[in-house]
């Protein structure tokens, strides 16, 4: 008789985490979906289209005063 009369303890929070009624199963897969939408993202927004322009004289000029500008900064002692 004490069984039925009695009323059950409520949950601690703990407790109530841990309780699994699928809800883990579903957390999971939510974050994972999101983990894959932010992989994607990210990777999309690195990747950018080649631009191909045609190769002329002052293209050329201008890549190698590039390199040559980038090498004279690296060639700088501290």
């Amino acid at each position: 008789m004490d069984r039925i009369n009695c009323k059950k303890k409520p949950l601690s929070w703990s407790e109530w985490k841990n309780r699994d009624y699928g809800g883990k199963e579903k957390h999971l897969a939510h974050t994972q979906k999101i983990i894959k939408q932010r992989i994607e993202q990210e990777t999309t927004s690195i990747v950018r289209p080649y631009i191909h322009k045609p190769i002329t004289l002052n293209n050329l000029k201008w890549q190698s005063s590039a390199v040559s500008i980038k090498d004279n900064l690296l060639r700088i002692e501290p």
